[in-house]
């Protein structure tokens, strides 16, 4: 069966014997203690957390072997209850001149004190416990958004407590995948390189976005040191956007991946709300300071489609991955999103579950074919043609996006 998946390919476990450097020194016990629930059962449990430690991560490699292959980076890992995580991220202190991040982040450590109480009030630095603990929440708080876009119900999916070691039922319990999904957040590049070498069969130049067959594991990295990534906002949009894709391929199970233009729209769509002056990720851009009104996408896509110059559903649904659309193409699929989520939530809903869904056993999943059936499961669960979506679309834009 040929599968697409944008930048995750099947991922095979590579046996590779432990470096000299792999030796180095490092206080375990110190990486597996949170200063924030002091490991006791309650205070994990009241945040929401599984376990803090050693823990299985993928197809045959646990974290116990990620720490020996890396040589030595302080590693904290946090297991919550749809995610592992792995987090190496230094101690960042918030730019006194973006008041704006700022703002955001005394929000965000207001909320985590609600479940970790021995927050400080006044936090100055947040060191690398801290960064770990808002990674999680964010991870979960972006989960819970996806079930709710996805309009899921406690009863869709079996219950993780029900599982049977050893045993794969026809979906699993996280959004149809049979394990967690898992996130890498480091602080240099060159740890995630190290992992993509050591445990991948595919290495990216970017972000990591990753499957792991055996156990049906779909993983996202990132790293401190990429472009773009020099403040904590960007970094936090950047995640939203990495684990919206992973979670819309991951929905109903890995089989073949979301269409393109409708997981990059929603990935888009989910980051900037985070922050849209920070959300302009491509293959071909990254955050920049300098850049002025990029971010606007509204009037930019009013412009478009002022001039006739937007392409139309038919041509969208032939974007085969992200790597081969460009600026233009995720901002135009950013609003097609848009205007789904806005006017038409359950409809989208739908559209999203029957066009993820297996195709039938022996079926060859070819990008034609899936081409095809997206703009049938179109048509049959939002009741518009392409050409009607087109117009009614084209009609919205003009009428609810800002001119300049």
């Amino acid at each position: 069966m040929n599968t697409t998946f944008n930048l995750l390919l099947v991922g095979l476990f590579l046996s590779v014997p432990l470096s000299a450097s792999a030796q180095k020194d490092i206080d375990e016990d110190a990486l597996q203690f949170d200063p924030y629930t002091r490991n006791e059962r309650a205070a994990m449990a009241e945040a929401g957390y599984r376990k803090i430690g050693v823990m299985p991560w993928a197809d045959g490699h646990t974290t116990q072997t990620i720490d020996r292959s890396l040589g030595g980076v302080p590693i904290l890992w946090l297991e919550t209850e749809h995610f592992r995580i792995g987090c190496s991220l230094d101690s960042y202190t918030p730019d006194k001149s973006d008041p704006m991040e700022r703002k955001k982040l005394k929000a965000e450590l207001n909320d985590l004190r609600e479940l970790l109480p021995s927050v400080p009030r006044k936090v100055k630095l947040i060191d690398p416990w801290l960064r770990m603990h808002l990674t999680a929440r964010r991870a979960e708080d972006l989960y819970a958004q996806m079930e709710e876009i996805l309009n899921l119900g406690e009863n869709d999916f079996p219950d993780p407590a029900s599982k049977i070691s050893g045993r794969k039922t026809t979906l699993g319990p996280y959004l149809g995948m049979q394990n967690k999904f898992t996130i890498l957040m480091t602080n240099k590049k060159s740890t995630l390189e190290r992992y993509q070498a050591t445990f991948c069969s595919y290495r990216s130049n970017g972000a990591m976005m990753y499957y792991f067959p055996d156990d049906e594991v779909l993983i996202f990295g990132l790293a401190a040191e990429f472009d773009g990534m020099g403040s904590d906002t960007a970094m936090h949009c950047m995640l939203s956007y990495g684990l919206t894709i992973n979670l819309l391929n991951g929905y109903l199970a890995f089989r073949h991946s979301m269409p393109a233009w409708l997981s990059l729209g929603l990935a888009h769509s989910n980051a900037r709300k985070i922050d849209h002056k920070r959300n302009y990720f491509s293959e071909q851009r990254a955050f920049d300071r300098s850049d002025k009104k990029i971010w606007d996408w509204e009037v930019r896509v009013r412009g478009r489609v002022k001039n006739e110059a937007d392409p139309s559903f038919s041509e969208m649904a032939g974007w085969a991955d992200h790597p081969s659309m460009s600026f233009t193409d995720g901002m135009i699929a950013w609003a097609r999103v848009d205007y789904l989520r806005r006017e038409h939530p359950r409809k989208l809903a739908e559209f999203l579950r029957v066009v993820k869904s297996p195709f039938p056993s022996g079926v060859e999943v070819t990008v034609e074919r899936l081409q095809t059936h997206q703009v049938d499961v179109f048509h049959a669960t939002m009741g518009m043609t392409p050409e009607e979506f087109d117009e009614n679309w084209r009609a919205w834009v003009l009428k609810n996006y800002r001119k300049k």
